[in-house]
């Protein structure tokens, strides 16, 4: 398939069920997965509601741009892989390129209503596809790496997330949805910053000039399973 059979836009809440299946899909293998989501085969409708708490928040996100890339079946669109590009001031606080802006009053309001209801149905009914402490290790990592090379810096377009359908990968959509960050990184002279844990995505991050800047290992004490996240940047003169 041509890369110019894709297309890419805005999500929209209407894409949310597309972008989880693709999700769910894509990450399945991926060893952070089965280190905090052990259980996700035996209660897959846990793990697609978890999937769902987690990833409807970031559409109403001010700071997060949240594209999609698409093709056509039969004259339908088909959602094939998305991403969500986050914008980190660091301690410029800057505010985010105009391209990046998304935030109305509807937004907000969303933004706080799914934060409150995440809150609740947390609380009235834990998960049961998830490892709950392996859970807490994976956030007090995230928070380090958050602290330790993105808060302190110079503003940085961070990569949250890119996700491609399995049947696609390979076929240009997850590298439109890299392109369009890249360009727009390049375009105001910032970094860009992202964290990986699946060696096949690692490598090619790699391949597209990213440096690693560390791993950090996550472990469990007295266990031997383990996850590797390495921390990548890409400055602006390789951009």
């Amino acid at each position: 398939m041509d890369i110019n059979n894709f297309k890419v836009r805005r999500a929209e809440l209407s894409d949310l069920d597309r972008i989880i299946d693709i999700t769910i899909a894509a990450a399945d293998d991926h060893a952070l997965i089965a280190f905090i989501y052990p259980h996700r085969h035996q209660f897959p409708a846990d793990n697609r509601y978890g999937w769902t708490v987690l990833l409807r928040p970031m559409l109403y996100e001010p700071s997060s741009t949240v594209l999609v890339a698409e093709t056509w079946d039969e004259n339908k669109s088909v959602v094939v892989a998305w991403v969500e590009w986050e914008w980190i001031p660091g301690k410029s606080g800057l505010m985010p390129p105009e391209l990046c802006i998304r935030d109305t009053w509807t937004n907000s309001f969303w933004r706080q209503y799914y934060d409150y209801k995440t809150t609740i149905t947390r609380s009235l009914w834990p998960r049961r596809d998830d490892d709950p402490e392996h859970r807490k290790i994976w956030v007090a990592t995230k928070n380090t790496i958050y602290e330790k090379h993105w808060l302190g810096r110079a503003p940085i377009l961070y990569l949250s997330a890119l996700y491609t359908d399995p049947q696609f990968q390979g076929k240009g959509a997850g590298r439109l949805l890299k392109d369009w960050g890249l360009e727009l990184a390049r375009s105001i002279s910032v970094p860009v910053g992202l964290s990986a844990n699946h060696p096949r995505s690692v490598d090619i991050y790699k391949h597209w000039c990213f440096q690693e800047i560390e791993i950090v290992r996550m472990q469990k004490e007295g266990e031997e399973e383990r996850v590797d996240v390495s921390v990548l940047v890409l400055p602006p003169a390789l951009n």
